[in-house]
């Protein structure tokens, strides 16, 4: 049958072999020569046919070290609570172990890396709308679960401005994101650093933010410099 559809010009029929045919998931023998699917295989399977972004198998073909303690993420992008950013690809994410908590020097210290398909054509503009796209819908999507009133609500301002181009970089930009920090429910203003990195894949844009609510002459800085110095194009 898998024959029949590929000379018909089907490109997405694939034969699949049962692990073992003929037996149960219980072990059991079955008077069948075939098995029910496997579901895992069967959903990874699904996910790659359709191309949705499976961080379980994801490989980056860049490399951003995580510090020890620290935590990660990646998802597609756009993401569920950011439909309308402009652009498609991964964020993988470097959080500080503090993180989430208020109380400690490290909170919303982080960094995240966009893989972008294509080569978009990036400026100031560009990222001052996508983030502030991002930072509201994120800001949204906690709305509820956090039980967040309406009068501690506000519209995300964000600002961004060329700077000197720092070493690895096409282009480096550095500004501000101005939100409701809904861990806390209080306002806050993130100090942004975005480095447009100098890698040779011409299909790919790699953008690194390091992003902090700590002034620059904060040690979070440092580490947070560190991870892009030892950010690199190839694993």
């Amino acid at each position: 049958m898998i024959k029949r559809l590929l000379l018909s010009g089907n490109t997405d029929a694939e034969f699949v072999s049962s692990r073992q045919p003929g037996v149960r998931s219980t072990g059991q023998r079955s008077p069948y020569s075939w098995s029910v699917v496997d579901e895992v295989d069967c959903i990874q399977w699904i996910k790659k046919e359709l191309k949705i972004f499976n961080p379980a198998t994801y490989t980056p073909a860049y490399l951003l070290p995580v510090p020890a303690g620290w935590m990660t993420e990646q998802f597609a992008l756009p993401p569920d609570f950011a439909k309308q950013l402009s652009f498609k690809g991964v964020e993988d994410l470097r959080f500080f172990p503090g993180w989430g908590d208020p109380a400690s020097e490290e909170h919303w210290s982080y960094v995240f890396l966009w893989s972008l398909e294509g080569k978009p054509d990036i400026d100031a503009h560009v990222l001052q709308d996508n983030l502030k796209t991002l930072y509201t819908g994120l800001v949204g999507r906690n709305i509820v679960p956090r039980k967040i009133p309406k009068e501690k609500l506000f519209p995300v301002e964000v600002n961004i401005l060329n700077v000197k181009t720092a070493a690895g970089d096409i282009k480096t930009f550095a500004g501000t994101v101005h939100m409701l920090d809904y861990i806390n429910q209080t306002p806050m203003t993130l100090n942004v650093k975005i480095h447009v990195k100098d890698c040779p894949d011409k299909t790919r844009a790699i953008l690194l933010f390091e992003v902090s609510p700590k002034s620059p002459d904060h040690t979070n800085w440092q580490k947070l410099n560190q991870l892009n110095a030892d950010f690199e194009c190839t694993r």
